[in-house]
């Protein structure tokens, strides 16, 4: 008998595919974005299986029908190529977007009302023209503190629930951050991975 699990794919370029059989077939589900569209962000709402939101360079989308249908939030990132999106584990109503070139928002309501907090991200580079928000990290304890890894201005951290950032991350062996994750069953260690290493 096929297994019911479901799995989602984004692309870069093919848009968003789904399995319903478990991984041994796979069809496009993007009825509502643009059928070419570079998926950078898919997040899965830890209450309802059925939502979920993505981010592509139109904005970010939602479904409420395990990806059937999508609709376009309006958001202050709508237009924008938006690369990271984080549901906070305490309050999933909290969602934080992160775009290319490199900027923060923030809802406390799912999507209805967003603000943009206060963060000194630099946003130009002369390799890759744009910085962008790659990463988005919760604490895994602390419902006041998350973190932002930028490509390619280093790691940012909020202690006030995402209401103000600032630059830490001294030791780094580079500020080219691909991914931010901490390690499992040590809330104190954080790592974040860079165009050099593992740090």
């Amino acid at each position: 008998m096929a297994s019911t699990h479901r799995l989602y794919v984004g692309t870069i370029g093919e848009g968003l595919w789904r399995s319903t059989d478990g991984g041994q077939t796979f069809v496009r589900a993007i009825d509502g974005m643009f059928v070419e569209c570079s998926i950078r962000a898919l997040v899965v709402d830890p209450r309802d299986p059925r939502v979920l939101y993505l981010g592509n360079e139109h904005g970010v989308y939602r479904t409420e029908d395990g990806a059937d249908h999508w609709r376009r939030i309006d958001s202050p990132a709508t237009g924008m190529h938006v690369w990271s999106i984080l549901l906070s584990p305490h309050d999933p109503d909290m969602m934080f977007v992160g775009a290319c070139p490199s900027r923060l928002f923030r809802t406390d309501d799912g999507g209805r009302a967003w603000t943009e907090p206060a963060a000194r991200i630099q946003q130009g580079c002369p390799r890759i023209i744009s910085t962008r928000v790659t990463s988005l990290c919760p604490h895994p304890q602390d419902p006041n503190v998350f973190w932002a890894g930028v490509e390619i201005d280093g790691v940012q951290r909020s202690k006030d629930g995402g209401r103000t950032w600032q630059l830490v991350g001294q030791g780094l062996s580079s500020q080219d951050i691909h991914a931010l994750v901490y390690v499992l069953g040590n809330p104190g260690r954080l790592i974040a991975t860079t165009n050099n290493d593992v740090n």
